[in-house]
């Protein structure tokens, strides 16, 4: 991503990853290590929020790349430029959160469609920057397409369990506070009068509270006032759409 675009363009690197993925950037640098790249042009510096403000604090940085949600993305733009400002202060690459599309349209093949945003959706527990998070369908094939939506669900739903093991397709959430933050707003979204059109029962069969069932709502409350559901406005990074 971007630390390799900038290693190969001949940049220093200070990786600060996710504080709730801290082995997948610890494995990182081994790699790297293990490649030949110098230790001093790569380094992981671990760590929470106060680590990754006292970085971003730093002076003479030539950039500062960030993933993840948009509030953070919006403190790192106001600190990069701190007291500097103008031409001094480093250049931001900032990849935030969204709520992801989808589109049917009316001459789709429904089948293909179905299984195609399901993986999207339900891929890696729905935690990626580019998971399907919203559905838009012709109203000609609506009805058809949320059935074979609802099978393939079902399919994905069947082999919940234990990510370390090969048939599972969808495991727990990174933490029991992301599991809790997509069933608020799934929460939300029916007390708004939204339907859970279906909802899976596989994580009950392994008893992690960081899981999360696979869920789809929809119903006539979401047409037209999709804006007023945190589900179909901000990032869920869950398996619910």
């Amino acid at each position: 991503g971007v630390a390799a675009s900038a290693l190969v363009s001949g940049n220093a690197v200070l990786h600060k990853p996710s504080e709730k993925t801290p082995t997948a950037g610890a494995r990182v640098e081994s790699l790297l290590l293990e490649a030949g790249v110098p230790r001093c042009v790569f380094q992981t510096c671990q760590g929470g929020p106060e680590v990754g403000a006292s970085l971003v604090a730093l002076r003479g940085l030539g950039a500062i790349a960030f993933t993840g949600s948009t509030e953070t993305g919006a403190n790192i733009a106001r600190a990069a430029v701190g007291d500097v400002g103008g031409t001094g202060a480093p250049k931001t690459i900032l990849e935030l959160g969204g709520n992801d599309a989808a589109y049917v349209r009316r001459d789709a093949s429904l089948d293909s469609a179905a299984v195609s945003i399901a993986s999207g959706a339900f891929e890696n527990a729905g935690q990626g920057c580019c998971a399907v998070e919203r559905v838009y369908v012709h109203r000609d094939v609506a009805e058809p397409f949320v059935e074979k939506l609802i099978a393939a669900a079902r399919n994905w739903n069947s082999r919940t369990g234990d990510p370390t093991l090969a048939d599972t397709a969808l495991g727990p959430l990174v933490d029991v506070a992301a599991a809790r933050r997509v069933a608020a707003q799934v929460t939300e979204a029916v007390e708004l009068g939204a339907e859970i059109l279906y909802q899976g029962d596989g994580h009950e069969r392994h008893g992690s509270p960081a899981f999360y069932p696979v869920t789809i709502v929809g119903g006539a409350a979401l047409r037209g006032s999709a804006r007023a559901f945190a589900l179909t406005r901000e990032e869920t990074f869950g398996p619910a759409i």
